[in-house]
């Protein structure tokens, strides 16, 4: 009689049974092994006649089943790779291989499906059974997670896999087989757990044989997805110092005793700072004791100089030996002090520049080394945006809940994000465990506009070019100075060096020159000035060279920052201005209004009953709202052309606006802090949004946005006819010339069929909002 194993909330009972595992075996052609065989399994079948669990008999007959699992799973087999012979599902180990045994499996003895409901489960085995019937149609989504601590304290996770091919599955004598219309049913409503239970009642299945269970290492993956999973949905103040964080990142880079530290980058104080949420202070090791420290305190240390220069990581693997040729360097001598004997520090770079660093330090020699940079590599980015989250944050900070959640908050939406946390305070659940609802707005109508500097990139490789050019020229000079005064060697190289730049930036200009140069510069020729003796003529020419270089950037940069000052310019009155007349739009109905300062400005707006629901919308309001986008878009581009002259550098800027009539679903993205359309029909929308103002007239080199003009792009003959309305009114008021141009638009990305209208805006008198 074989040995009964009875499974709570299951569709079967599991039997252990060697029968289905014999119907499968070739037997050798050798008598003697055949026998020898033959033998083996008939003492199997012998001993599993007794009325006893199968745990137990497994127990007490050790090395008979061992001599059998040893068939499954060879000894070169057992050796190398994690695998277990199981009972199905219910996964009790009865068998290990060596490797396995290397586990220590007091931790967690059973096996745990990751993140799956009883009923999940129940559906899981529901599922085998339906998968024997059809022959395999059913892709099984049955992710495990063993998770262990091996001998260095560390958590190991694996994925594991179950091979069922030894599995007899029947119906018991009071059940039967589901007819071809129950399993359409259940393949075309998989999630239907009531149907499975109907269909697969509880206990009305055998199930006999056993499972062979593979183990396959996913440490390094889990922990990475863990990591960015928590970062995304807690408090920035448990960023490294909470338990649970420690451990993922040991798990991560296989260190025990890992620690985690973080400063913050204060650009206008060119210092690292130690960052501090709710009063907890997050560890740093290179500030140690202290709470910030300039980049010039730390000026003889060139590793931390070349990491922020370069935006590379660095590493350490044994700071004592490294310590003696660096004897002069404080950051070595704070790091030492705390035991440190291998470290990572890298910079945390975002699109706005560097926004502070990350350490990572052991008290192990060659316990951080060049794979762990490998590591730091795979979650950066994923620190990079907590941390940029936990800075936008701190900048703005506001009302408690709602800043920490959602940012700053258009008060047009204000009142549904109120509703949202007013939930929360209302249930019984602590903040990190409780999960904000969507924040989602339907059936609203989308108004995109912007003005962009015309030629932006090219306007600052000009400026860039033209500094380092007049910075060249200072160092050719002064360099020549040096050499008729004394045959240095070194300074006849740095000037050849000096000679070749001077080419590339006239002939192969690219996005690296710039870096190239400066990181020359500094790391090359400014070190000779600093520290090589000169006579006093040469001296004051080297003074006066680097009293013209900028105090921050230490390079020539007066025409980058007269771009920049005149971008910053732009940017700043046109926003002024446009915000100005965005309070009387309000006034026709109460709307979402964002905008974006780049290389110029551009908005979004989103209007509908939803967003104000208060108050009745009417399609005439969204009409209304487009005519004063376009009357706002030309007399801010008519303001620019009364005060363009101020600026440094001179600019110039196109106007557009993207016509979409389609009503839209929005929903804000608590990763990015903002909102975006919904659906991946209304992603054609964003497509057109994000690349619309670089594309071209159909059949033609020319741009659709012109200087001084304002381009309407459509879709539908239906805008194009409401937007011709408006133009014929503004041209009679005066804001535009008569010429109404008209062609088609090229294709974007698989999206054809756009159309725009495009007129030249008059220089007129200032007109009100």
């Amino acid at each position: 009689m074989i040995t009964k194993e009875n499974i709570v909330l299951s569709p079967y009972e599991v039997e252990f049974s060697i029968a289905p595992f014999l119907d499968a075996f070739t037997f050798p052609k050798n008598p003697e092994l055949k026998e020898y065989y033959q033998n083996l399994f008939s003492k199997i079948e012998h001993v599993l006649v007794k009325e006893k669990e199968i745990t137990g008999i497994v127990r007490d007959n050790a090395s008979l089943f061992d001599e059998f699992f040893s068939i499954l799973i060879p000894e070169h087999i057992s050796k190398n790779e994690y695998k277990a012979v199981v009972l199905p599902v219910k996964n009790t180990i009865l068998y290990r291989s060596e490797k396995l045994n290397e586990i220590d499996c007091s931790v967690k003895e059973s096996i745990r499906f990751f993140d799956a409901s009883p009923d999940t489960i129940y559906k899981l085995k529901a599922m085998v059974i339906l998968n024997s019937i059809i022959e395999n149609k059913i892709t099984l989504d049955n992710k495990i997670i063993f998770e262990f601590k091996d001998n260095k304290g560390v958590y190991k996770t694996f994925f594991i896999s179950n091979k069922n091919d030894f599995l007899k599955i029947y119906p018991k004598d009071t059940s039967r087989y589901p007819t071809t219309e129950q399993i359409d049913m259940l393949l075309d409503d998989l999630d239907n757990i009531d149907l499975w239970k109907e269909i697969f009642p509880e206990g009305s299945w055998n199930v006999e044989g056993f499972c062979i269970l593979t183990m396959v290492e996913n440490t390094l993956e889990n922990a990475v997805s863990q990591l960015k999973t928590n970062l995304l949905s807690s408090q920035n103040d448990t960023l490294v110092n909470d338990e649970s964080f420690k451990k993922i990142f040991r798990s991560i880079f296989d260190i025990p005793d890992l620690k985690i530290g973080i400063t913050v980058y204060d650009s206008e104080e060119n210092a690292l700072i130690k960052t501090r949420y709710n009063d907890v202070e997050i560890d740093s090791f290179i500030l140690n004791d202290k709470m910030s420290k300039t980049i010039s305190e730390f000026k003889n240390d060139q590793l931390l100089k070349y990491s922020i220069l370069k935006r590379e990581p660095i590493y350490i693997q044994n700071l004592e030996q490294y310590s003696i040729s660096n004897s002069d360097s404080v950051l070595l001598k704070v790091l030492l002090e705390q035991d440190i004997q291998s470290v990572i520090i890298a910079p945390i770079v975002s699109r706005k520049g560097i926004i502070g660093t990350i350490e990572l330090v052991s008290e192990t020699k060659y316990a951080i080394n060049k794979k762990s940079l490998s590591r730091l590599k795979l979650i950066l980015p994923i620190i990079t945006n907590t941390l940029e989250r936990s800075l936008e944050a701190t900048a703005n900070r506001i009302d408690a809940i709602i800043q920490n959640e959602y940012t700053s908050i258009h008060p047009s939406v204000y009142w549904k994000f109120k509703q949202g946390v007013r939930d929360f305070l209302n249930s019984d659940k602590k903040l990190e465990e409780y999960s904000f609802k969507d924040i989602v707005f339907k059936d609203v109508f989308a108004l995109f506009g912007q003005i962009d500097i015309k030629n932006s990139s090219h306007n600052r490789q000009l400026a860039t070019i033209e500094d380092i050019r007049n910075q060249l020229q200072l160092l050719v000079n002064l360099f020549q100075s040096i050499i008729s005064e004394n045959k240095i060697l070194i300074a006849d190289q740095i000037l050849f060096e000096l000679d070749k730049f001077s080419v590339e930036i006239e002939n192969n200009f690219d996005t690296t020159s710039e870096s190239s140069f400066k990181l020359y510069v500094e790391s090359e020729v400014h070190p000779v000035l600093e520290t090589m003796a000169f006579s006093e003529g040469i001296t004051e020419k080297v003074t006066a060279y680097f009293e013209k270089l900028d105090p921050k950037l230490n390079i020539i940069y007066d025409n980058r920052k007269a771009y920049d000052e005149s971008v910053a310019l732009l940017n700043k009155k046109m926003s002024s201005y446009l915000d100005e007349c965005q309070l009387e739009a309000q006034k026709i109905f109460p709307h979402y209004y964002e905008r974006y300062a780049t290389d110029g400005i551009e908005h979004n707006m989103y209007i509908g009953a939803s967003i104000n629901p208060r108050k009745e919308f009417s399609p005439l309001f969204f009409n209304n709202l487009r005519l004063w986008q376009l009357k706002s878009l030309c007399e801010t581009v008519y303001n620019f052309q009364k005060w363009k002259h101020i600026l440094e550098f001179p600019l110039e800027v196109t106007t557009l606006i993207l016509a979409f009539s389609s009503p839209l679903t929005i929903r804000f993205r608590m990763d990015e802090k903002l909102f975006d359309v919904d659906g991946s029909y209304n992603a054609r929308y964003e497509v057109v949004k994000k690349r619309i103002d670089k594309s071209h007239i159909k059949n033609s080199e020319e741009r659709i946005t012109q200087e001084n003009k304002i381009t309407i792009v459509y879709a539908q003959n239906s805008e194009k006819v409401e937007y011709m309305k408006y133009l014929k009114y503004l041209i009679a008021k005066g804001l535009l010339e008569e010429e109404i141009e008209k062609f088609d638009v090229e294709e974007l990305q698989s999206i054809s069929g756009l159309k725009a209208l495009r007129v030249t805006i008059k220089s007129i008198p200032n007109q009100e909002c």
